[in-house]
């Protein structure tokens, strides 16, 4: 779909057979037509002409999209905010606007009762903690890999400091519970 809006947005034109999939609109805004009385001086009207306008290019670029999509067989869906939410020349942090947020949420809530989400597998690490034998390799204080013997994981631990020279990289020793900083020689 990323390839198709980038080419309706540079002038090629798309064929049916390229399209596939739902199509989704988020508008963060009311499409209904807002009444308002403003001050009568050149930069409110100037405003308030600059956003009727905005908003009534974007309900004809919806319309065309609206006709795009149905066209060639697109599902076409469309959020935008509701009509009935109050515009609150407020600031958003406002308590009085908060709470008409709030209670727009519930109403909604009430409307669509929302399905439960469902829960995550909960996740398993590789390595719980720190081995209690063997040898393992910490990287930014976080076990990433064990080993068997020393040599093993002191090269490894090497091989990655010389890849990746910002990480704090340690060689821990089960055996003696104590770890040691891997630093490279200076060449």
């Amino acid at each position: 779909m990323d390839e198709c809006l980038h080419r309706a947005r540079y002038g090629a034109r798309l064929q049916p057979a390229q399209l596939s999939g739902p199509f989704f609109v988020i508008v963060n805004n009311k499409l209904a037509r807002d009444f308002e009385v403003v001050e009568n001086s050149p930069l409110p009207v100037v405003v308030r002409s600059f956003l009727t306008m905005v908003k009534a290019n974007t309900r004809e670029t919806l319309l065309a999209t609206y006709q795009f999509a149905r066209t060639h067989g697109i599902e076409f869906n469309l959020a935008a905010i509701d009509s009935s939410y109050p515009i609150l020349p407020l600031d958003p942090f406002d308590r009085l606007t908060q709470n008409w947020s709030y209670h727009m949420r519930q109403q909604r809530r009430q409307r669509t009762p929302l399905a439960p989400a469902p829960r995550p597998a909960p996740r398993q690490r590789v390595s719980p903690g720190l081995p209690t034998s063997g040898y393992a390799l910490i990287v930014d204080g976080q076990v990433k890999s064990e080993f068997k013997k020393k040599e093993g994981a002191e090269k490894a631990a090497r091989e990655l400091k010389r890849r990746f020279p910002m990480l704090q990289i340690k060689v821990y020793d089960a055996e003696a519970k104590r770890n040691e900083e891997v630093v490279l020689a200076d060449a």
